[in-house]
């Protein structure tokens, strides 16, 4: 790795632990920077940014699913195949109906989810 692809692989981790309000015990291992320098290969800095933050705004990843699972924004997972950072581009570009805080994956159902979501776990409208 040139010391150029090592400056991105260290700004688009930076970027996910910043945004994601990732834990200080998350660190750039081998594996999660060979992940980020495949995906260099095809995308650019700005675009795998993108692809964090549309991880982020799709309500299956977070929890609005049918198995209602909330996913670990794991760069190793969002980078691991190029139709995945397709589809989190797809997500960045037209985002899910649903409300977040900011820097956290804090989340409200869109209304259209909100009456599925009464009728299989209860609770008030």
């Amino acid at each position: 790795m040139t010391d150029k692809e090592g400056e991105k692989v260290i700004e688009i981790f930076n970027f996910w632990v910043e945004y994601c309000n990732r834990p200080e015990s998350d660190k750039l291992t081998h594996n999660i920077a060979q992940c980020i320098t495949d995906r260099l290969i095809d995308y650019s800095v700005a675009d795998l940014k993108k692809a964090i933050v549309g991880f982020t705004v799709s309500a299956w990843h977070c929890g609005l699913g049918e198995n209602c699972l909330i996913y670990d924004a794991e760069l190793s997972f969002i980078f691991a195949k190029s139709n995945r950072v397709d589809s989190m581009l797809e997500k960045y570009n037209s985002p899910d109906k649903i409300y977040f805080d900011t820097q956290k994956l804090k989340f409200l159902k869109a209304v259209e989810k909100r009456d599925w979501w009464v009728e299989n776990y209860g609770g008030a409208k």
